[in-house]
């Protein structure tokens, strides 16, 4: 009779194991659809120039602890509370085919659809204009892959006022708590306005970041059909 219940026990744990393993794994899928779904939508296009500009004026707090990793929950708690009026600009990468929000201000939600400024009174064109960014698990989402993003690579960053065209032209791994690549004198050394891009590495190494830093190349008259002719025929601008 032991060994009956034994053997009996032992069925039951496996196929609660098994029910547990098929609940996780569809959790995961069921999270990374709802991501990508939510990664499809463009939360740039309704917004205009002027209300880019209001937006820019709202006070946000920023929470850098924001930075991690984002997890499946994350995708499920928080991307039903995504709002669009810290949105501040856009940001075309024609090379990694990304279309990404500029939002005002270091949070969950504005992590979730894009990038996010780092600093208060920022403009594109001036200075080190600095951002932060997922580099979330899932291939084309947010700045997946820029951990090993060439150089050479064109970033189009607007306000829908003017399109800022920057090159990237190098890239620092450095410990989770070096944030003297965001600071204006950045610029200064290198003699030209940047735009500075902080993602992590993959796979996670909590105590490292990535800084991505481009230089500012050409500043453009704003079309949203210029945009999108960047967007689709974006080349590589090759630098030596």
């Amino acid at each position: 009779m032991f060994l009956w219940g034994e053997e009996i026990m032992k069925r039951i744990m496996g196929i609660l194991l098994l029910v547990f393993g098929i609940l996780f794994v569809g959790y995961q899928l069921a999270s990374d659809f709802l991501f990508q779904q939510r990664a499809k939508i463009n939360h740039t296009q309704e917004i205009t120039a002027e209300q880019m500009a209001e937006n820019e004026t709202r006070e946000v707090e920023n929470d850098f602890e924001a930075i991690t990793n984002v997890s499946a929950l994350d995708a499920f708690t928080e991307l039903s509370h995504i709002k669009p009026e810290f949105v501040v600009g856009q940001l075309v990468i024609p090379a990694m085919k990304r279309d990404l929000p500029i939002s005002k201000g270091i949070n969950d939600e504005n992590l979730l659809i894009g990038v996010a400024t780092l600093k208060d009174g920022q403009k594109l064109g001036q200075g080190n204009f600095a951002v932060a960014g997922h580099n979330h698990r899932i291939p084309g989402s947010l700045l997946n892959g820029f951990d090993n993003i060439g150089m050479g690579i064109d970033l189009y960053a607007t306000n829908k006022d003017k399109i800022y065209h920057y090159i990237t032209y190098d890239r620092v791994v450095t410990e989770a708590d070096a944030f003297e690549y965001l600071e204006d004198e950045v610029a200064k050394e290198h003699g030209k306005p940047i735009f500075t891009m902080l993602t992590c590495a993959l796979p996670i190494v909590e105590d490292q970041r990535v800084f991505i830093l481009s230089e500012l190349v050409q500043i453009i008259d704003y079309s949203e059909e210029k945009m999108t002719e960047l967007m689709n025929n974006g080349q590589v601008t090759q630098r030596e």
